[in-house]
């Protein structure tokens, strides 16, 4: 079956610019930005992103604060349909800056990891619901909580080298002491990687 993407976007107000420009990208119809006015936070805004039913295949769901490559959906899109049955950090936190790779991948841009970011995961719409049930408030963030029910059920989280999103770096509106930062990794025309290839470096060998 061919990928369908739905794409949502969650944030603050505050970052209405980045949502309004990544909304325009995507095409994205109003029910798919879900705000958070109320500074309620990630989690609970988070909960509401992927809790709106699904029109497609897989979901996507992004943060407020993230560039998106050129031709962001043809690459989603081609990533799905190569690893449609894992999740995937569509942001490669476990690999932050040129430092943490030490060889690139070279058949493919598919890269298990094991780290997940919320600034863009990918997964089955038919894991959301199932998912979402598993969730628990001690777990601070919507990456902690998918990555952990991803371990319970065997699931595979696959990253990719390159990036097609970056972090664009904001200072957190509910805690101004922390910043993400972007990857080293984020290519706006990353065309040149073989995205069809569906062929999984382990991440023990790129780091």
């Amino acid at each position: 079956m061919e990928p369908v993407l739905d794409y949502r976007i969650f944030g603050v107000p505050e970052r209405m610019e980045w949502i309004e420009r990544n909304k325009e990208i995507l095409g994205l119809p109003p029910d798919r930005i879900i705000l958070d006015p109320e500074h309620e936070g990630c989690l609970a805004t988070a909960r509401r992103a992927w809790s709106v039913p699904a029109r497609g295949t897989h979901v996507v769901v992004l943060s407020d604060d993230v560039e998106l490559c050129v031709g962001f959906t043809d690459y989603s899109t081609r990533i799905a349909r190569a690893h449609p049955d894992e999740i995937i950090s569509l942001f490669p936190i476990q690999f932050s800056d040129r430092r943490s790779v030490s060889r690139y991948p070279r058949r493919s841009p598919y890269v298990e990891t094991k780290s997940l970011s919320g600034a863009g995961i990918m997964m089955k719409a038919e894991y959301v619901e199932p998912c979402l049930a598993f969730w628990r408030e001690e777990r601070t963030g919507d990456d902690t909580n998918i990555q952990a029910w991803a371990k319970t059920q065997g699931i595979q989280i696959l990253t990719t080298l390159p990036a097609i999103l970056d972090h664009i770096g904001l200072v957190s509106v509910h805690d101004p002491t922390r910043t993400l930062g972007g990857t080293a990794f984020f290519d706006r025309h990353p065309g040149w990687a073989n995205w069809d290839d569906p062929y999984v470096t382990p991440w023990t060998n790129v780091v």
